[in-house]
């Protein structure tokens, strides 16, 4: 879990120039809140943590910056400066991918449909099982 909380303090570091120790500080807060009041009944642990401690940095680097007279505009530009689809696994990528590549062939299919078409399309394309349904579950945990 310390790599995880790593990670995304190091990702808001590097986007709003805060210093990378007082945003970890401030993600292990959010780390221990967030397992006090996890419910099991609402999903996964890590997925909570994960949207806990994003939140509380997210909030941490606005009121910085209301500190130092940023805008909203600025303060969501610091704190979204890093494409999303950057972010993502090389799985998950190369879904997104094989997806975005033809979104007509993808975009009018309800969730188990479009799952069999991912896996139809990518396995015609010569990717492998592993890649497929990895990219698959990456994706299902981001979005759930």
């Amino acid at each position: 879990m310390e790599q995880l909380l790593r990670k995304i303090a190091w990702t808001f570091s590097k986007s709003s120039r805060i210093d990378f120790e007082e945003l970890l500080a401030e993600a292990n807060l959010a780390y221990v809140e967030a397992l006090r009041t996890h419910d099991d009944s609402k999903g996964k642990l890590t997925t909570y943590i994960w949207h806990s401690v994003e939140g509380k940095l997210r909030n941490y680097v606005s009121e910085e910056a209301k500190h130092h007279g940023l805008s909203c505009d600025e303060v969501e530009l610091l704190t979204y400066s890093e494409p999303y689809y950057e972010r993502l696994t090389q799985n998950a990528q190369s879904v997104a991918d094989v997806v975005l590549s033809s979104p007509d062939e993808f975009i009018h299919l309800k969730k188990p449909e479009l799952r069999k078409q991912v896996i139809k399309t990518m396995l015609a394309r010569d990717y492998s099982f592993k890649t497929i349904f990895r990219g698959l579950r990456e994706l299902s945990i981001i979005y759930s």
